[in-house]
């Protein structure tokens, strides 16, 4: 691949130009060429972009003297070589001077390379000295320029020194002064010749300050920034004071060849800060005077600065509330973390919104109540809020007051549960003595009857041993509900009820159950288990457990569907399911069902009875060590589950786990 060469190729013969560009390649170039024979043709081909016209001297209307000057009008750098056929020396010098790069003979093609290397040479070298001036010339301008800058630079930054009111020098590293503004030497009362070039000590400056600042620039010579203060008293007396700084100058070579130092009057400063000082200890010993009388104060306090919403304060008390010093921080900041409130029904209360972000917007609060929750545990409170303006130069202050009303809500809510135990209490009793009275009103009055008929027949009577035997099945009666409420006080009291554990099979006593309750209630109950279900429990506990879960189904069910038992076991314990369609129990209820006296209010009013019934299946059942669970919910009904041990045997009385009080039952 050849060197790539753009060429611009003046001669009227095309085959002069073919030779020409064959030179070329023959040279190592690789020419891309146009040729024009006429003055129009190469004005109009003329361009920048070309790297070498070969222009032949003689043509027809042309001659290559006045394409040269075409160039040279142009300003166009470009090497101009005259190929012709015959050219006089003289001739050929002329054009040389006349700024021709070279010239050869059509007979000596074989030149042609040399002579292009040589001119593009002469060309690149043009160009670089071109530049090389261009850039000298370009230096030159700026430095001068710089150097009229720097003047200006020097002349104004005078001005600005002698301008400016502090004081302003330079020491070299002899001690000795080369410069002080116009502010320094008033100072001295000196001018800038009597000045410079001394000491502090030629300066006629007191000892005590030439020692002092001797020894400063000593360390600002070894490269250290110096910082100081000082009284100085000048020539009219007058005592002032100054702040100064003394810093080492560096030379290029990181050497230190001077000291710079500037000084400022700031007794006007020191005056002020004396007052401030004096002023903010008095505020502060007011303050903590204030502080002390807010900390012996019992109800949480707390300031706060309107707007910004930080906490300027909170005495001990709030402290405590707390469970830790209230972090003086804004109340947004910590909002979450300090200061979590809920509302009297619990609900959260957003951060913009606690007593003491409302009290930073200026709300004033007269006693609203809302729960604190702290570290130190939850306070019901009432807080209170008024806006302290400014006043005797204080800034205005929130002050939030907190008092703590735990204790009578705790009294509240102690009167209301009394109120509401001792309202159940009376209900309760008047259901209870309104159903005992009942209930038991009914087998007297039989017995009675049953009495009197003896009474008045002969002892030989058919109907004597009928009726003695409804007095004894009434009695009987009686003694079972008897011990029914004293079993029921055993659960209340949290006993367990005494057992007389005995082989059993549980299938068999659900089915003897079923079948007593059918001749009451009809065909209403199914038993779906075929597993006998043999264990070691109290029979007349199981018959009970399940006789109230029967009845219960029963009379709180659907009327029409049946009540379906069903049963199973496993190797250590046995489950009896008893479930009924209908309308569910009420979570609430089913939370307190097992309680004694409890009853559903919805068919309280429809049904009698104690409400002991599911006590004393709880009762029953935990005493055996087993536990009883409800489920009752809408479109599933509600299923009472049993769950019992294999064996009770150990909670008899006697056993190794029985425990509670062992009361003696009657009518089993």
């Amino acid at each position: 691949m050849g060197i790539p060469l753009r060429v611009l190729i003046l001669e009227d013969t095309p085959t002069d130009a073919e030779l020409e560009v064959y030179a070329l390649k023959r040279a190592g170039f690789e020419p891309d060429w146009t040729r024009v024979w006429s003055e129009e043709d190469f004005v109009a081909a003329l361009s920048p972009d070309f790297d070498l016209i070969l222009a032949d001297y003689q043509l027809p209307q042309f001659d290559g003297a006045r394409a040269l000057q075409i160039v040279q009008e142009r300003g166009l750098q470009i090497p101009f070589i005259i190929v012709s056929g015959a050219i006089g020396e003289e001739l050929a010098v002329s054009l040389m001077k006349q700024g021709v790069t070279d010239y050869l003979q059509k007979d000596r093609m074989a030149r042609l390379g040399q002579a292009v290397v040589r001119a593009l040479e002469q060309k690149r070298d043009h160009e670089e000295k071109a530049r090389a001036e261009q850039a000298l010339r370009e230096r030159e301008a700026s430095y001068r320029e710089l150097a009229q800058r720097m003047e200006r630079q020097a002349t104004m930054f005078d001005t600005l020194l002698s301008s400016v009111p502090d004081l302003l020098y330079l020491f070299d590293t002899d001690h000795r002064l080369t410069y002080a503004n116009r502010a320094l030497l008033e100072l001295w009362g000196k001018s800038l010749d009597e000045a410079v070039g001394k000491t502090y000590a030629e300066l006629g400056q007191p000892d005590e300050l030439v020692r002092k600042l001797t020894a400063e620039i000593d360390d600002a010579l070894k490269g250290s920034v110096v910082r100081s203060e000082l009284g100085y008293t000048n020539t009219a007396g007058r005592s002032s004071h100054y702040e100064y700084y003394l810093a080492p100058v560096f030379d290029p070579h990181g050497q230190v060849v001077a000291v710079a130092g500037t000084s400022r009057d700031i007794t006007a400063r020191k005056e002020t800060e004396d007052l401030l000082r004096n002023a903010r200890e008095a505020v502060e010993r007011q303050q903590r005077w204030l502080e002390m009388v807010l900390d012996l104060l019992p109800l949480p306090i707390i300031m706060v600065e309107p707007g910004a919403g930080r906490m300027l304060f909170s005495n001990k008390a709030a402290d405590r509330v707390y469970g830790a010093p209230i972090p003086k921080e804004p109340v947004d900041a910590v909002a979450t973390q300090v200061f979590t409130f809920t509302d009297t029904a619990g609900k959260p209360v957003p951060a913009e919104n606690i007593p003491l972000a409302r009290a930073a917007r200026g709300e004033r609060l007269g006693g609203e109540e809302a729960v604190w929750h702290t570290r130190a545990g939850t306070f019901h409170m009432n807080f209170y809020s008024e806006m302290l303006p400014a006043t005797y130069g204080h800034a205005p202050v929130a002050v939030l007051l907190c008092q703590d009303i735990g204790h009578l809500k705790g009294i509240e809510s102690s009167l209301r549960e009394s109120i509401e135990l001792l309202k159940r209490e009376r209900e309760l009793r008047e259901m209870f003595v309104s159903t005992l009275s009942h209930d038991l009103r009914t087998p007297l009055m039989a017995a009675r009857m049953s009495a009197e008929l003896l009474a008045r027949r002969a002892p030989t009577h058919s109907t004597v041993p009928m009726l003695q035997g409804r007095i004894i099945e009434n009695i009987d009666r009686l003694d079972g509900m008897l011990q029914t409420l004293l079993d029921a006080n055993l659960v209340r009291a949290g006993e367990r009820l005494p057992l007389q554990v005995q082989p059993c099979a549980l299938r068999r006593i659900v089915r003897e159950v079923i079948d007593d309750l059918t001749t009451v209630h009809g065909d209403r109950y199914r038993l779906e288990t075929t597993d006998e279900l043999e264990g070691f429990w109290d029979p007349h506990l199981l018959r009970r457990i399940i006789e109230n879960l029967l009845n219960n189904a029963v009379k709180y069910g659907d009327p029409v569907a049946p009540v379906v038992v069903t049963a199973e076991g496993g190797y250590e314990e046995v489950r009896l399911h008893v479930h009924n369609e209908g309308e569910p129990i009420d979570p609430e209820i089913q939370a307190v069902l097992f309680e004694p006296f409890r009853r559903e209010p919805a068919r309280s009013h429809e049904k009698r009875g104690w409400g002991i019934g599911l006590t004393l299946v709880r009762g029953a059942t935990e005493s055996h060590g087993g536990y009883v669970t409800v489920d009752s919910a809408p479109g599933r009904g509600t299923t009472f589950t049993v769950t019992l041990p294999r064996d009770a045997r150990d909670l008899q009385p006697g056993g190794r786990h029985h425990g509670g009080t062992r009361v003696a039952r009657t009518g089993d």
